[in-house]
């Protein structure tokens, strides 16, 4: 399978068939399979430890589902929060990115919202 730049395309399937597995092959999160592959023109059974973190740092993002965010973050701030590690929160280009990104996925009414999760024990 080859991904050319800017393609879209969607991982779907019955539960249990391997999509997350797959998303964590390809996201560079689990370095426990057979098989090899490409991603950016680079063979990832041969990047070390610290360039897979770099990358992931870099060059990967993951939007993860609302129960894996920061609950006192807003879904803004959980997004840039990887930004701001790698030190890039405040460059215009990455904000004009960012912004690109928010609008064509269709998330900007729901930016300011908190994940804020309220839980009371039974007794």
């Amino acid at each position: 399978m080859e991904v050319e730049p800017g393609e879209r395309l969607s991982i779907i399937g019955e539960s249990g068939v391997g999509k997350t597995s797959l998303l964590n092959i390809i996201g560079l999160l689990d370095t426990q399979y057979q098989g090899s592959y490409k991603l950016f023109d680079s063979s990832v059974k041969d990047l070390s430890r610290n360039k897979l973190a770099e990358w992931r740092n870099q060059k990967i993002g993951f939007v993860l589902q609302e129960s894996s965010l920061i609950n006192s973050l807003t879904i803004e701030d959980n997004i840039k929060l990887p930004l701001m590690y790698a030190n890039i929160e405040k460059d215009l280009t990455v904000q004009d990115h960012f912004k690109r990104i928010i609008n064509k996925i269709g998330i900007e009414p729901i930016l300011k919202k908190t994940t804020y999760l309220f839980w009371w024990p039974t007794i």
